[in-house]
C-alpha cells in the first residue's frame, strides 16, 4: 500500500498543506491527539458541549485580540445578525429512517417531553392540496397522481419476471429513501436568542418566494408539498419543508422520481 503522507522535502514551488506547520514541520491532521472536529468538514455542532466548546474558543481569540465579527449575543450586535441554519435530507441519522410528514402537522397521539401540545394550534400549516386532510394523506395523493403510472408499469414488470415479492404499494415506494419527499428544517438564531415569530415568518416567506423563484427559473424540478412552522417546541421558532423531485423517464415515458 502507498504511503499517503506527504514528504517534507517538497519540490521547489509546491508549498506546505494547510494543516503542517511549515516552520516545524509538525503534521497536525496526522497527529494521534488532534481533534476530529477541527478536520472533519462532515461533522456538525449540534450538542450543547460542542456549542459551549466553541464559544470558549471565540473568547479565548478575543482575549488575544482576534476580532472575527461574531458576537454571540444577537442583541448587542450592532448589525443584528443571527444564525439562520438549514438542513435538508430524507431520512435520520439514527436509524436511517425516511423522515415522516405527521411529526410537522402532529398527526400523531404520542405526547413528547419537548413538545407543548397547548400551544399546537399556533403552529402554521400549509399543504398543497389543502389542511382538510393530513400531510401524510396529501402526499399520499400527490404519489398517486404523480407516480402511480410508472409504479404500476414497475410492479407489473416483477410480476413478468416472476419477482412478486418485489411488488410494493405507493405507500411502501414513497417511504424508500430514492423516492421519498426531501425535508428541509429551517430556523434563525437558537433557543435563547431568536426573533419573534411575526419576524421569522416573514423572513420564511421571503425565502420561499425566492424558492419559487428559482423552481420556475430552472424547468420546476421539485414540487413543495407541505410546509409548517412550529411554535410548541421548546427551542427557537422554526419551519419544515418538505418537497418532492419529480422527472420525466425518457426510457417509459412516465413520471418517476430519484
Amino acid at each position: 500500500m502507498a504511503d499517503s503522507r506527504i514528504s517534507a522535502n517538497l519540490p521547489a514551488g509546491i508549498s506546505e498543506p494547510a494543516w503542517k506547520n511549515p516552520v516545524n514541520g509538525h503534521d497536525f491532521k496526522n497527529d494521534p491527539e488532534r481533534d476530529n472536529y477541527l478536520f472533519d468538514s462532515h461533522k456538525a455542532y449540534h450538542a450543547k458541549d460542542d456549542v459551549k466548546a466553541l464559544r470558549n474558543i471565540l473568547h479565548q481569540l478575543k482575549e488575544l485580540g482576534g476580532d472575527y465579527g461574531f458576537n454571540s449575543d444577537f442583541k448587542t450586535n450592532s448589525q443584528g445578525k443571527m444564525r439562520c441554519t438549514l438542513n435538508s435530507g430524507r431520512k435520520r441519522k439514527t436509524d436511517k429512517k425516511t423522515f415522516s410528514s405527521r411529526h410537522n402537522d402532529r398527526d400523531f397521539d404520542s405526547n413528547p417531553e419537548h413538545i407543548a401540545k397547548d400551544k399546537s394550534d399556533k403552529n402554521v400549516i400549509c399543504s398543497w392540496c389543502g389542511t382538510d386532510i393530513s400531510f401524510d394523506k396529501g402526499e399520499l395523493k400527490y404519489y398517486e397522481e404523480t407516480f402511480g403510472a410508472q409504479l404500476e408499469q414497475t410492479n407489473q414488470n416483477y410480476i413478468k419476471s416472476r419477482h412478486k415479492e418485489r411488488v410494493v404499494t405507493m405507500d411502501e415506494w414513497r417511504k424508500k429513501t430514492m423516492h421519498a419527499p426531501e425535508e428541509q428544517l429551517i430556523q434563525i438564531g437558537n433557543v435563547e436568542n431568536c426573533p419573534d415569530v411575526e419576524t421569522s415568518l416573514q423572513c420564511f416567506n421571503e425565502y420561499l418566494g425566492r424558492l419559487n423563484d428559482w423552481n420556475d427559473e430552472h424547468g420546476n424540478p421539485f414540487f413543495i408539498l407541505n410546509w409548517a412552522m412550529h411554535q410548541d417546541e421548546m427551542g427557537a421558532p422554526h419551519v419544515h419543508l418538505r418537497r418532492a423531485w419529480p422527472y420525466l423517464d425518457e426510457g417509459t415515458g412516465l413520471t418517476t422520481t430519484d
